[in-house]
């Protein structure tokens, strides 16, 4: 359990090369709540077209499945971390928190502090919020 009340459990991946730090780090948080689920798996569809970037950008998308979710179905109830790879290739998990509330800031908060402590990007962060 975090420090944020969050129960986190880490998957376990095989060892990789060390990736160069980033310019940039590229946080997107997709809440997949009541009828936006589908939406959500088109936007890291989106995002997989680009995909990270050694040295350049790299990029984690927080994935919430929101409530109702039929796992049977193929859907997922789970809030997942993934860091974004380019297609073909599957995005990788790096940890399933189990269900969350996309809304509450402690889960928000809980992604920032985990995407910052993977030291993905250079020493000096460069911030820029964009709205869509």
């Amino acid at each position: 359990m975090s420090g944020l009340g969050l129960r986190l459990r880490t998957v376990t991946l095989a060892q990789r090369e060390p990736r160069r730090p980033a310019n940039w780090l590229v946080l997107a948080c997709l809440a997949g709540g009541q009828d936006l689920t589908d939406a959500g798996r088109d936007d890291l569809g989106q995002m997989e077209r680009v995909g990270s970037h050694p040295g350049a950008v790299e990029i984690l998308a927080q994935v919430d499945g929101g409530p109702g979710q039929d796992p049977a179905q193929g859907t997922r109830r789970n809030t997942r971390r993934y860091h974004v790879t380019r297609a073909p290739v599957r995005s990788r998990v790096l940890a399933d928190l189990g269900p969350t509330s996309a809304g509450d800031p402690a889960v928000i908060e809980s992604f920032i502090r985990f995407a910052t402590a993977r030291r993905l990007t250079r020493d000096k962060p460069r911030s820029r919020q964009v709205n869509t």
